[in-house]
């Protein structure tokens, strides 16, 4: 496997309601979990609230702050959890913090492949505020447990679905991370092919890393297969431009006024162009700098 991803850089050697441990071979951190659970926090004041669970060194939670409007936002959702999604979390963490050695092994292989650093990389499992189910840092990667696991979590014959989709967030963010140490962009403005590209990548180097199936995308498969001409060619009409509907970020996207798409298409239109890229010659290392999208897509689709 070793060998093969290594022609596909371009053939050079570069260089259960339980409280759960925080932090086991400096790679997963659910502390901000266990926190939660340890702590009452309708007795915190706002600067209390921030100073335990905002600060940098505080689980994680840091890394999210853009993405809920205020202190008291979150503080707000944290006091509305109701007893069983906690325990939903508290055993989501559990499943998070067992999955060290795989997050381990991901954080090797892409530094084989890549020959991007990537042993201090750390995965935090937090609690936000219902609106980020994960997202990546040059430094970390970050898993929203209410987005990815909810209260289904509770229930123990679905904790080998969890682990199979944490799995696939863990190995897909990291890609992210590896993203953000090869670049040298520093115009961080991406047209619709550009992200579309950021995202496929990702899921196709999870894919070489995962010893199981990348199933984050199996709604978006079913849907793209039967219609892919038709998808490709109408998202290349738009893909210059930086209006990323209905392939992006868009709630109830539709293909045309007959057709309904699941969300996030982009990712698949990613994947398809990326698999097909290095599939007509082209090499990881270009996929993962993205220094010339245009370039990408031409011999993808020749």
């Amino acid at each position: 496997m070793t060998k093969i991803l290594l022609r596909l850089v371009g053939g050079a050697m570069l260089a259960g309601g339980l409280l759960v441990p925080a932090k086991a071979q400096a790679n997963i951190d659910v502390s901000a979990v266990n926190k939660l659970v340890a702590t009452d926090v309708s007795k915190l004041t706002s600067s209390e609230f921030e100073l335990q669970f905002l600060s940098e060194n505080a689980g994680g939670l840091a890394l999210l702050r853009g993405r809920f409007k205020s202190v008291d936002t979150l503080k707000q959702a944290y006091t509305s959890i109701s007893d069983s999604d906690m325990k939903a979390y508290q055993q989501c963490a559990g499943i998070l913090n067992s999955l060290n050695p795989a997050f381990s092994s991901f954080k090797k292989q892409l530094t084989e492949i890549t020959g991007v650093p990537l042993h201090d990389v750390t995965a935090y499992g937090v609690i936000g505020a219902g609106n980020t189910a994960a997202t990546a840092s040059p430094h970390a990667v970050v898993l929203g447990l209410e987005m990815l696991c909810g209260s289904t979590a509770s229930n123990l014959e679905q904790s080998a679905d969890i682990e199979k989709i944490l799995k696939n967030y863990l190995a897909h963010e990291l890609v992210h991370v590896t993203q953000y140490r090869l670049t040298t962009r520093t115009d961080f403005h991406f047209n619709l092919l550009e992200m579309a590209l950021l995202e496929g990548t990702a899921d196709y180097v999870a894919t070489l890393l995962l010893d199981e199936a990348f199933v984050l995308d199996d709604e978006r498969v079913a849907f793209g297969q039967p219609l892919a001409p038709l998808l490709l060619d109408t998202f290349s009409k738009t893909m210059h431009t930086f209006d990323y509907a209905p392939w992006l970020y868009t709630q109830s996207p539709e293909l045309n006024e007959e057709i309904a798409m699941p969300v996030d298409m982009g990712y698949w239109v990613g994947y398809q162009l990326a698999s097909r890229y290095i599939s007509n010659g082209g090499t990881l290392t270009a996929l993962l700098t993205l220094e010339d999208a245009t370039a990408i897509y031409t011999l993808a689709v020749q």
